[in-house]
């Protein structure tokens, strides 16, 4: 716990002004942090989070890449579809299922799925070149989304192997996404599956509110 206000003035002959105003800089940077009615408080380091930069358009190893339109398609809903997406037996879902290429080479395959709403054009030239925040938000603003990200070690099977013009049990990269509303809606659920030697994922850490409040929407 930090000394009072006035302790602080005190101490380094300053006003309570300046005190309150550097201490509302401090917590603002993230260093500390205010309980009612107790007073102000350091905060510790979290060293257990990260910030992850994740674009599916633009993460493989910084190479360019470009997308073939597979599939676009109004789909009725199996269990598993309506399980992620949380939806009623009579809504339709639309499908987006697209191959990534970088130098003619393919690195990856994805699938993503939104509720369907009647009159939400989706227009190709957009589809093959938008993130899935941009997707599945064209009515949303992409400030009032929330979004969770999985990471696995998988490897390729059947179909997936054939698209991706590998053998079975080639070592990949599944990235799962979800997008959220703000009353926790789920408006979207994908998965992208890439050659793991063509995926590279950054992430860092850095002491400050902003790294707090980035990882905070994170979860």
């Amino acid at each position: 716990m930090l000394p009072s206000e006035n302790e602080l003035a005190e101490e380094y002959n300053i006003s309570r002004v300046t005190v309150r105003k550097s201490l509302s800089l401090l917590e603002q940077a993230g260093y500390i942090y205010s309980a009612p009615g107790k007073g102000y408080f350091i905060r510790e380091p979290v060293t257990n989070k990260y910030i992850l930069s994740f674009n599916e358009m633009n993460n493989t190893n910084g190479q360019s890449i470009f997308s073939k339109l597979l599939e676009v398609n109004v789909i009725p809903p199996d269990a598993d579809l309506m399980n992620e997406l949380k939806l009623p037996e009579e809504r339709y879902v639309i499908v987006i299922k697209r191959l990534f290429f970088s130098d003619n080479t393919v690195v990856a395959y994805d699938e993503k799925y939104m509720p369907y709403e009647k009159g939400l054009p989706l227009v190709e030239r957009e589809i093959k070149c938008a993130t899935f925040p941009e997707l599945a938000c064209k009515n949303k603003s992409l400030f009032s989304i929330k979004k969770s990200l999985k990471i696995r070690s998988t490897t390729s099977q059947g179909n997936i192997s054939k698209l991706l013009n590998i053998e079975d049990n080639h070592p990949l990269l599944e990235i799962e996404q979800k997008l959220y509303t703000a009353d926790n809606k789920v408006i979207g659920w994908s998965k992208t599956y890439y050659l793991s030697e063509f995926l590279e994922l950054n992430a860092y850490w850095s002491f400050g509110q902003n790294s707090y409040e980035m990882n905070d929407m994170s979860e």
